[in-house]
């Protein structure tokens, strides 16, 4: 299976745009919205996740990997069935399993409570080990242990390969910042990692452009374009 098959096989798409589905509807009636994950709590979650994994250290490949499975979860479950207050829980136990996937070394869940703990401010944990493991649980049974995944990066990595001289450092990192920020998007779930990796490295590349354009005039330097 091609890489590009492997991400048609595992697409997510937008689980938020499905407010015809009946189940959804039933559940609106019955609880009038007030636990129903929003789409802003899910920003506020990836937010989270983004701030972890630097906290942690972990590769860039690791963050991926947690908000994909922390989407499939949502998106499998049913966002509806999920308690929001939980959803710092989910963040922490979705980046554990991306880290167990992908670090080299088996991450530890006391520091991951610490690294939480400090982002929040507190002083006194909210999330303890037992917490995060039956959340663990929940996830592996809910996704049936599949945590297969084509990363956006992976396609990042291609296209940059493929533009390289037309390609700057500069412009490499902007994209990868670009492609990290779009995760917080849940708009952007609808479209595939190759094409958000896709428009991320055109948005950098437009901004290399419109740089050197500038410096041109700026030097009086006749624009090649």
């Amino acid at each position: 299976m091609t890489l590009r098959q492997q991400e048609e096989s595992h697409r997510i798409g937008n689980y938020f745009d499905i407010q015809s589905n009946e189940a959804y509807s039933n559940y609106l009636k019955q609880s009038n919205g007030s636990r129903i994950l929003t789409r802003s709590q899910r920003s506020m979650a990836v937010y989270l996740l983004i701030e972890l994994n630097l906290k942690r250290s972990y590769e860039i490949d690791t963050l991926f990997m947690a908000v994909n499975v922390m989407d499939r979860y949502l998106a499998t479950l049913g966002h509806w069935n999920f308690r929001p207050e939980e959803i710092d829980i989910l963040a922490c136990s979705c980046l554990l399993i991306a880290a167990k996937l992908e670090q080299p070394q088996v991450p530890n869940y006391q520091n991951m409570i610490y690294a939480y703990e400090d982002l929040k401010g507190q002083e006194e944990s909210t999330i303890t080990k037992a917490d995060i493991k039956s959340m663990e649980e929940r996830i592996l049974v809910q996704l049936g242990f599949d945590f297969s995944f084509s990363s956006p990066r992976h396609f990042l990595d291609r296209y940059t390969r493929v533009l390289d001289q037309e390609c700057s450092e500069e412009t490499k990192t902007l994209a990868l910042q670009i492609l990290v920020l779009q995760q917080v998007n849940e708009k952007m779930l609808a479209y595939s990692g190759s094409q958000v990796a896709a428009a991320s490295l055109i948005l950098a590349l437009n901004q290399q452009n419109m740089h050197d354009l500038i410096k041109n005039i700026e030097d009086g330097t006749p624009s090649e374009s």
